[in-house]
Formats: structure tokens, sequence, C-alpha cells
């Protein structure tokens, strides 16, 4: 009986307290040979690029107006776009071709910039999450994914 191959990826992860009891996870990676800052969010459906980023990068690469449900904490009014992103990278695991959600990230960058946090250009989503097998480990802060 053959077995299935699985190479398995453990990526560093910082945690970050933006007040007492409120943290948020990041990674880095890089994307287009830009190193891009990601949130780790398993709350979030899809995995998101920050339409502006993704423009500055890809200005002639089709980008579709999703038809989707766009649900996020506040409101649900604002206009994603849906693209094929290739090339991205989060540590040493090469994420092949995937589609990601267009949309602004300006609100949580403000946010981030009057804490003193870099900017992000990515959120990571239980698409992701659930594609690769990820596992989470607070401890160690660690991401575990398995292609």
């Amino acid at each position: 009986m053959k077995t299935a191959y699985t190479k398995t990826y453990v990526i560093k992860l910082f945690l970050l307290e933006l007040e007492p009891e409120n943290y948020h996870i990041f990674a880095r990676g890089k994307w287009k040979g830009i190193q891009i800052n990601i949130i780790i969010d398993t709350g979030a459906s899809h995995t998101c690029l920050d339409i502006d980023f993704f423009k500055s990068c890809e200005p002639d690469a089709p980008a579709i107006a999703n038809q989707g449900t766009n649900v996020g904490i506040g409101t649900d009014q604002f206009e994603t776009h849906l693209a094929l992103i290739t090339g991205f990278k989060i540590s040493r695991f090469h994420v092949h071709d995937f589609q990601a959600v267009l949309l602004s990230l300006k609100h949580i960058n403000q946010a981030y910039q009057a804490a003193r946090i870099p900017e992000v250009q990515c959120i990571l989503g239980s698409d992701f999450f659930v594609s690769y097998n990820a596992i989470i480990d607070f401890s160690n802060q660690t991401l575990t994914v398995q292609l």
C-alpha cells in the first residue's frame, strides 16, 4: 500500500500585543520579490491582499469583481475583487497558485500605524489553513503547514 508523501514546513510567527491581553499574530512573506507582513486570521474566510499593494505590483493583472458575500466586522458594505496570486512565499513555503480576495486594508494599517506596528499587505484566512492542514502553536510561535 502506497503512503502519500507529505512535506511539512514550520513557519515562525510573531505575536504582537497591541494592548494588554489584545494580540495579533503575524508572519513574514514575500511576493514579487517584496517583503510583506501577513496577519494570521483564523476568523477570516478567505486569504486577502491589499488591493493597492496588488495593483502596485501587478498593474496589468486581471482582477474580477467578487460577486460573493462580503462579511466583516462592522460592515458588509465593501467592494472586493478576486485575483490569481502566483509566486507567493511564506518563509521557505512556496504557496502554489491560489485565488485571493483583493480589498482595502487601509483601516487596519491606520490602526497599526497608530500603534507603531508595520503595515500589512496580506491576511491569511481559513481557506489557506484548511488547504494546508495548518496548525498554529502559540507556545512555540509557529505555524505548521503540509503540502
